[in-house]
């Protein structure tokens, strides 16, 4: 039988994690087959269920659930976020799933990865110091995070509202769970006078792929793109893709279903 506490605040769980450690951190519980044997539910957390308008930024905290963030309507969230949000099971599944949930898994990423990837999301998490203060915050990008650090937990996550003329997400593999043949790919492109001044492409499965030294080499090109650079740059990251690759298995049906996107999106550029 589980044994689950439910804290009210972050200073209340996060002292539950100091007296034991090997308790785990759950919130919508969507994406787990089993409750662990030993719990922390921060989902009566008030401070983490708050969406702020920042300036240029959107902060959510971490048990915002996925309708919530839905219900903002698409013309005040990324597009991107907002179709891959809406690409997630059903809607009672979503009044239920959390943002925080769905990227703090290990060893696989979600559906959400490559679009916050790409919108160059940023992370907070607590961690517990042993001190006569409780906890430390820190904010850090999820370009950098591999894995979230031990005994921490995400309290909020970051999302910066740049403007984009041309995006599109691209989930795949089956409709209706995530394996290791799910991935997701996300392009976000501003161009102005036929030249393209930004430009972010992401992948996301097995592990995260996103090179801004190719992305910077392409800023400055004309549109529409010409075919010999296309071509290029597909070669150029099939390089560093395939590097990662032999870290982690991924499906050759993926990666070609990863490339044929790549390849059509950045052929409709204009």
């Amino acid at each position: 039988m589980s044994t689950i506490s439910y804290p009210e605040k972050i200073s209340k769980a996060i002292n539950l994690i100091k007296d034991n450690s090997s308790q785990k951190i759950i919130a919508g519980c969507t994406a787990i087959d089993k409750i662990p044997d030993a719990a922390i539910s921060i989902r009566n957390i008030a401070e983490l269920k708050v969406i702020e308008k920042r300036e240029m930024a959107l902060g959510f905290g971490s048990v915002v659930t996925l309708s919530s963030i839905l219900n903002l309507g698409k013309r005040n969230i990324p597009d991107v976020l907002f179709d891959s949000i809406k690409s997630i099971a059903n809607r009672n599944i979503r009044n239920i799933a959390t943002i925080g949930g769905n990227i703090s898994g290990r060893n696989f990423r979600h559906t959400l990865f490559s679009p916050l990837l790409a919108l160059d999301a940023k992370l907070t998490y607590a961690k517990p110091i042993f001190t006569n203060i409780t906890y430390k915050t820190q904010t850090v990008p999820l370009a950098k995070i591999t894995e979230m650090p031990d005994e921490a937990f995400l309290t909020g996550i970051i999302v910066p509202l740049t403007e984009w003329n041309y995006s599109a997400f691209q989930r795949f593999g089956p409709s209706h769970e995530i394996n290791y043949d799910s991935g997701t790919f996300t392009i976000l492109a501003y161009s102005e006078s036929n030249r393209l001044s930004n430009i972010r492409l992401a992948f996301a499965s097995s592990f995260l792929f996103r090179n801004a030294d190719i992305e910077t080499k392409l800023m400055g090109s004309y549109l529409p793109l010409e075919k010999s650079l296309i071509d290029e740059t597909i070669s150029a990251i099939s390089a560093k893709f395939d590097e990662e690759c032999k870290k982690k298995s991924l499906s050759p049906i993926l990666r070609k279903q990863f490339f044929n996107q790549l390849s059509f999106h950045l052929s409709q550029l204009k």
